[in-house]
C-alpha cells in the first residue's frame, strides 16, 4: 500500500478527521487531502510527525499495509510471518488446548 493509502487508513483508525491532522501538523486540510489522494508527498520532517501521531514506524507508513485490527485479522505488513501465525492461532484457539486432550 502506498503512503497516501496508509495515511487516509491511519486516520481514519483513530476516528480523525482531515483538519484534526492538519492542525496536529501545523499544515492545512488541503495538504492533508493532497498527500491523501496521492498528488503530493509530506516533507521528511512531517512524516516523522505522523508517524509520531500514529505510533508506527516510517517503513510502514511509507511500504505497510496498514488495516485496521478490529476488523480484520491481519498483521501489518507482516502477514505472512511466522509471528502472524501464531496469533492468529492464538486468537482462534487462545488457551492452546487440542481436542485430543479431552479425548479418552
Amino acid at each position: 500500500m502506498s503512503l497516501s493509502e496508509n495515511l487516509q487508513n491511519l486516520r481514519k483508525i483513530k476516528n480523525m478527521s482531515q483538519e484534526e491532522l492538519a492542525e496536529k501538523l501545523n499544515v492545512s486540510r488541503q495538504a492533508v487531502s493532497k498527500w491523501e489522494s496521492g498528488n503530493g508527498y509530506p516533507e521528511t520532517e512531517k512524516i516523522i510527525s505522523i508517524c509520531e501521531i500514529f505510533n508506527c514506524s516510517m517503513d510502514q507508513l511509507v511500504n505497510g499495509k496498514i488495516i485496521d485490527m478490529n476488523n480484520n485479522m491481519e498483521e501489518i505488513k507482516y502477514e505472512d510471518t511466522e509471528v502472524y501465525r501464531i496469533y492468529k492461532d492464538f486468537l482462534n484457539n487462545p488457551y492452546g488446548m487440542q481436542d485430543t486432550l479431552f479425548e479418552e
